[in-house]
């Protein structure tokens, strides 16, 4: 597994702490519950650096803020699991708090907004979600350097996204077009096309093509990279380049640990001076 993310010797009354303004990239050969690192490491190595590094992923974890999907049920979400978010804000006898509720929510779905520059990212899908930044933070050993590794994962094909929103930077990506298999109109509504422009052939292919136009549906990856599904997209010679500012998480989440003496106190005890 790669990650990145604040590391730290395992020795800190010796060399002291390793706070890199980028993030390293470092190979996890094990984790802390594995039998091999138990093994290698004295159980005074162990406990500290346990500790120490859990408390760095729980200041970033919690620094990463929820919007839209993200935001936890709430109890009219769980008493009604077959409407929609603006059904149940139209509903009768819902509290007006709660439908503001529901429709800030609906609106952080449907226009996701970034947090302010400078302050940690947000996170805009469930807890559970394979991508979601909250749940891809892990704090590892890394046996070759003894260092204690805390840090995000790859996120599928936005890998390089925890970098970017860590030290900022560009990335240039390219648009991929649905390519639909059958006419991006239905029945129906060519029906009322055909009646609209009274069996005129010609006036009927040029409402058509702006049906097509309106309809064309698009996503953005980094230059090079396919979508996992390629079969139903295909590439554009469209490209962008997409500015990301600085959004650390990692490197704060550190410092608030070293600020607040939790380092100090994993170690307190188990290292003499």
């Amino acid at each position: 597994m790669k990650a990145f993310g604040a590391t730290f010797n395992k020795n800190p009354f010796g060399r002291g702490f390793n706070v890199p303004g980028i993030p390293t990239r470092v190979t996890v050969d094990m984790f802390f519950d594995r039998a091999a690192i138990k093994a290698a490491l004295s159980h005074i190595e162990y406990e500290g650096l346990s500790k120490a590094s859990m408390r760095v992923k729980d200041y970033a974890k919690r620094s990463i803020k929820k919007r839209g999907m993200a935001r936890p049920q709430l109890k009219v979400m769980k008493d009604n699991p077959g409407k929609t978010l603006a059904e149940m804000a139209a509903m009768p006898g819902v509290p007006a708090a709660v439908q503001r509720e529901l429709r800030q929510r609906i609106s952080e779905i449907l226009s996701p907004k970034g947090s302010p520059v400078g302050t940690p990212p947000f996170t805009h899908v469930p807890y559970g979600h394979m991508l979601g930044f909250r749940r891809n933070l892990y704090n590892a050993y890394d046996l070759r350097t003894n260092t204690a590794v805390v840090g995000p994962s790859k996120k599928g094909s936005q890998w390089g996204l925890p970098h970017l929103h860590e030290v900022g930077g560009k990335i240039q990506k390219t648009a991929w077009e649905l390519n639909y298999k059958y006419p991006l109109v239905g029945k129906k509504t060519m029906e009322r096309i055909v009646r609209d422009t009274r069996g005129d052939s010609s006036r009927w292919q040029g409402q058509y093509q702006k049906a097509r136009q309106v309809k064309r549906v698009f996503k953005w990856l980094p230059t090079g990279r396919r979508p996992f599904n390629a079969s139903k997209w295909r590439p554009t010679d469209i490209t962008r380049i997409f500015p990301y500012p600085k959004r650390p998480f990692m490197k704060p989440a550190l410092e608030k640990a070293i600020a607040n003496g939790d380092i100090a106190k994993a170690f307190r005890g188990r290292v003499s001076v």
